[in-house]
């Protein structure tokens, strides 16, 4: 059985292709104006020159298709279009910038075609999400961003039909400025979808109007949203819809509760020691626990304590039944973190009402993404197929991914500890055992620095420096292209961090000097345009360090010369000891290109020497003779970033 069939992964189907194709006509044709303009003022360069109004023009053309093309995840194009707005701002613009913007615009098509036809075999998860409204550009955008999102999607224009009522969620957009009228609407939604979420996309009205509709639906965001933070919060609606309305009881006589709150929609069970109790609030399969008096051993009020002290169940609700009205213990009881305390003359239609209010109540302000709590590992076949997800979607957004490796042998020594780590985590990362000595992390969007954080959070909850355990924080695709080379890179640091007595928490760019790194490695055998360089950067307050060499600054970049590395490669294609295109090819096999900007200042302005340079993985092309305020502006732009 395929890894796809184990996990209910499934291709898209053919309405959903059919919705695909026709989302991407409408979108496509948005983008075509814009494309067609930077085109035909590409074009004019080969006859004229481009005036100051035509080159602003191009280049705000250019950003603004860049930011759209980011919005709908087209990451690769996206790219090519800002490479083209940096061309723009080249001086002196000429045949040969027009080449070169020519053969941007080009691949920047290509690459358009090439996502929408990966898009049609990106597989799918889960129930649909149902979008409700006429068709706009917001519309549109929404479809097709819950498609990039690996989401089932349909469109509905005048409501969701009966065929759609398993949807997981359902976003209505409407652009009525009398919210009134679009009251049965909502309604009917609400009829067909008693249980799921419903988000409003609206525009501004009164409160008054408003608070007439919001009886119906679970979130309300305005039409400025961007499409991924509505995909988003899409997600954190299903997840709080998810949660488990599980309830413990604990204390003498608390099997009297049970049925009566089966009956009332809440699922109970009594616990019947302290030590179950705290597993089930710690593995989150109940959201709260009902005190019945005192519990055993233990007083009210310290049970309330201990539950609000244990870092995995702080977010528990928990509620006090006393057998006699006493406020001063009520008062301590609520002091120490009891969300509510009933005497013995309690209402159980009361208690009911306050449990399921403070449940919901809690999962609203919980961060949650498609699951809140994570419950286990996954098996690695299951886990590459949702790791090379997160990677596919990492290129086409432009967002990191943190992968992180725990040496965690597999032994007795060790036994529970891989469920008990995954519980960490977010329900929507991957937690996997790549091998017998190797844990996997996965996370969708989170950087090496953010995931280093996390990995020293492990080790302090469960000791593992006592326990001598090394971990990495590696970040796709910084540190790796593939997962293979994200694999070879972190075996490699660790072996090198196991030889220099490293920290036991490391991450891919750990080196054992500690040297400062230099904010620009300035690459060119010109000694005198480096030394003027150096002087101009330097009173900008920046460090700088120049190779006359290219073999030696590769030594450098790559490791065989222990040195850190640079924020910024400023280099000239012209070298001594090996060309700069070969220059650059040695570093992208090394796997160490990603780890800082490239920019190209060079006298060297053949259009293929430039699309290549892009190519092996540069990120600006200035030429020479420069000029210092925009090499310093691109330079600036590139330590930003």
């Amino acid at each position: 059985m395929s890894s796809a069939i184990q996990t209910g992964i499934r291709l898209p189907d053919a309405q959903t292709i059919a919705l695909i194709d026709l989302v991407w006509g409408r979108l496509q044709a948005r983008l075509e104006r814009g494309l067609s303009r930077v085109e035909r003022l590409t074009s004019s360069l080969f006859d004229r020159s481009l005036d100051a109004t035509e080159v602003t023009e191009a280049i705000d053309l250019c950003e603004a298709l860049a930011s759209k093309m980011g919005t709908l995840g087209l990451g690769a194009s996206a790219e090519l279009v800002r490479k083209a707005a940096n061309a723009f701002e080249q001086p002196d613009l000429d045949t040969s910038s027009a080449i070169v913007l020519a053969s941007l615009m080009d691949d920047a098509r290509s690459a358009l075609a090439s996502t929408v036809a990966e898009l049609k075999q990106l597989s799918t998860t889960g129930q649909p999400l149902a979008i409700v409204g006429e068709v706009s550009e917001l519309v549109d955008e929404l479809v097709w961003v819950a498609a990039t999102q690996g989401l089932p999607v349909s469109h509905h224009v005048d409501g969701v039909e009966s065929t759609s009522h398993e949807a997981a969620a359902v976003v209505v957009v409407i652009d009525d400025p009398d919210l009134g009228r679009s009251r049965p609407l909502l309604r009917g939604i609400r009829e067909t979808h008693p249980s799921q979420p419903i988000l409003l996309i609206a525009p501004e009205h009164a409160l008054v109007d408003r608070a007439r509709v919001v009886d119906t639906v679970s979130l309300v965001l305005h039409p400025r949203s961007k499409p991924l933070d509505v995909i988003n919060e899409v997600r954190r609606e299903i997840a709080r819809s998810r949660h488990p309305r599980t309830v413990s009881l604990f204390g003498r006589n608390a099997d009297t509760l049970t049925e009566p709150l089966w009956r009332r929609g809440l699922g109970a069970r009594t616990e019947d020691s302290l030590e179950s109790l705290m597993e089930r609030l710690r593995s989150g399969e109940s959201r709260a626990v009902i005190l019945m008096a005192d519990g055993y051993d233990l007083k009210s009020v310290e049970l309330v304590r201990l539950i609000r002290t244990d870092r995995q169940t702080r977010g528990t609700v928990v509620i006090l039944l006393g057998h006699r009205t006493d406020g001063a213990r009520a008062h301590a009881a609520l002091r120490e973190g009891a969300d509510a305390f009933f005497g013995p003359e309690m209402e159980l239609d009361d208690l009911v009402v306050t449990l399921k209010a403070r449940l919901t109540r809690r999962s609203e302000l919980e961060p949650v993404a498609d699951g809140s709590v994570h419950t286990g590992t996954v098996a690695w076949t299951t886990a590459l197929v949702l790791i090379e997800r997160m990677l596919l979607v990492s290129f086409r957004q432009n967002v990191p991914v943190g992968i992180g490796v725990i040496e965690v042998p597999v032994d007795e020594n060790f036994a529970g500890l891989d469920e008990a780590i995954a519980r960490e985590f977010r329900g929507e990362d991957v937690i996997t055992r790549l091998d017998d000595r190797r844990l996997v992390v996965a996370l969708q969007g989170v950087s090496r620095r953010v995931l280093m954080r996390r990995l020293n959070d492990i080790h302090q909850n469960f000791f593992l420096h006592e326990r001598g355990i090394r971990s990495i924080g590696l970040e796709f695709p910084v540190d790796g292209r593939s997962l293979d080379e994200l694999f070879e890179t972190s075996a490699a640091a660790l072996v090198r961090a196991e030889e220099e007595s490293a920290p036991l928490v490391i991450g891919a760019d750990w080196q054992p000097w500690r040297a400062e790194a230099p904010d620009v490695l300035l690459v060119d055998p010109d000694a005198t345009l480096g030394s003027v360089l150096s002087a101009t950067l330097s009173r900008r307050g920046l460090k700088v360090t120049q190779e006359l060499d290219a073999l030696d600054a590769l030594d450098r970049l790559t490791g065989r010369t222990p040195s850190p590395l640079p924020r910024v490669v400023l280099m000239e294609l012209d070298q001594r000891g090996i060309d700069g295109l070969q220059f650059l090819r040695q570093l992208r096999e090394a796997g160490t290109a990603g780890r800082f900007r490239i920019i190209i200042l060079s006298g060297r302005t053949q259009e293929s020497d430039m699309r290549r340079a892009f190519e092996l993985g540069a990120d600006d092309f200035v030429t020479k003779p420069f000029s210092t305020p925009l090499l310093l502006h691109r330079l600036g732009r590139a330590l930003e970033n």
